[in-house]
């Protein structure tokens, strides 16, 4: 592939790789994930997607869609999820179309994971010294996944361009 071919493709992944890294920022801050960002990502993904420039045509960004809200609706519906994740998924499907997109959650699910046994691994440790300081956010759910999602995310686009 040739520079000019790769370009707009390196720009679309800059500006979804920035929504996603402004959400990291918001729900680490305030464990929220402005709906004012999520609009913007899924107003430049539908753009992408009708550009003869995007990555992804529109069925494909529709169907990475469908995709999106058939894996992450019934985890949100439970309270196992929230829903700026969910809409967050949701735009990175618009992006990255079915293939990529599945990349992206297997990378979220498993950083997710490794995550989690991180902080209670923490938690374990702390637990000998004095009170454990992630326990309580882990059992209320407070758990921002959008870092997951970034880390995800990162290593699909990092094996894209390096790998």
């Amino acid at each position: 592939m040739g520079f000019l071919t790769v370009l707009p493709l390196v720009f679309e992944d800059s500006i979804l790789f920035s929504i996603v890294s402004l959400a990291l920022i918001s729900d680490l801050k305030d464990r929220k994930v402005p709906n004012a960002l999520i609009l913007f990502g899924t107003c430049i993904g539908f753009l992408f997607s009708i550009s003869p420039y995007g990555g992804e045509s529109f069925i494909s960004s529709i169907t990475a869609a469908g995709i999106a809200i058939a894996l992450f609706l019934p985890p949100f519906i439970y309270g196992l999820l929230g829903g700026g994740d969910v809409k967050l998924f949701f735009v990175i499907a618009l992006f990255e179309g079915p293939i990529s997109f599945l990349g992206i959650v297997l990378y979220s699910s498993v950083a997710g994971g490794l995550i989690v046994m991180g902080l209670i691994l923490i938690d374990w440790l702390v637990k000998r010294f004095r009170e454990p300081l992630f326990t309580k956010m882990l059992k209320e759910k407070q758990f921002p996944y959008v870092s997951a999602i970034f880390t995800g995310l990162s290593v699909a686009l990092f094996q894209r361009y390096l790998g």
